[in-house]
């Protein structure tokens, strides 16, 4: 029996290393450990969620959550306490307030053996930039001698817009119909011509139409009537003297 004792003590030792090792799995887990948001543009703001999971025999009381950085807490199913065997998410929000990489903590404080629970957030603070650009409006037809005002909108990627019409460089391709300058078009000859603005790299055109005259008329070509009274001389007897009315254009 006594030459056995090693061996034996070995194994117990091998069932107690086994046996240590699987009893020190966290009861009490945040994941993922990481969170990326990736690149965001200034002023907006990104969500996403990461699961906190009681996996202890006993309820985890919660007593804060919070955040640290550029990163905001934006919701929650976690309550003040969470049962055993079970799990809750928690919204993080991403609003970069400069340009450049942005980084922060998410911390949960509880009652847990590993208390606070952390995740590592990181994210990219990219600069408002315009995108494209519009004109309006489009493809009008506007009567000859009639000056058009024509309105460029700058769109950004941070979803708002601008109005960069007096600062656009504005053109027209037949400067014989139409000329144009900080948007008002002036209108010169019947015809077409393209009216094109240029802001920021980007550029946006629109064709124009010039018709007919703006000038109203009536019974065009038609002779005016004008009335012609006079009096016969008064040399005729009285009684005889009157209005003779002739009508020229008749």
């Amino acid at each position: 029996m006594g030459k056995n004792y090693p061996l034996v003590a070995a194994r117990f030792a091998t069932v107690l290393v086994i046996f240590c090792c699987a009893v020190t799995a966290q009861p009490v887990e945040l994941t993922p450990p990481k969170l990326d948001f990736g690149s965001q543009v200034v002023g907006l703001t990104t969500r996403l969620t990461v699961t906190l999971a009681n996996d202890s025999p006993k309820p985890l009381n919660i007593s804060n959550i919070a955040s640290t950085g550029d990163f905001m807490v934006g919701g929650t199913t976690c309550g003040a306490m969470l049962p055993a065997g079970s799990f809750c998410t928690i919204g993080v929000l991403f609003a970069p307030t400069a340009v450049g990489a942005r980084t922060g903590t998410l911390l949960v404080t509880d009652d847990g053996p590993d208390a606070p629970q952390q995740v590592k957030l990181s994210g990219v603070g990219t600069p408002v930039q315009l995108v494209s650009i519009s004109i309006a409006p489009s493809s009008p037809s506007v009567p000859l001698g009639i000056a058009q005002q024509f309105t460029a909108t700058g769109f950004y990627n941070n979803n708002t817009t601008q109005n960069p019409t007096p600062s656009a460089s504005w053109g027209s391709s037949n400067p014989g119909v139409a000329t144009i300058g900080a948007g008002l078009a002036s209108t010169l000859s019947q015809g077409s011509t393209t009216i094109t603005a240029a802001f920021g790299g980007f550029s946006a055109s629109t064709i124009v139409w010039l018709v007919g005259s703006c000038v109203a008329t009536s019974g065009l070509n038609t002779p005016q009537k004008t009335t012609i009274a006079r009096i016969v001389p008064a040399s005729q007897p009285a009684g005889r003297r009157r209005m003779e009315v002739s009508h020229d254009g008749r």
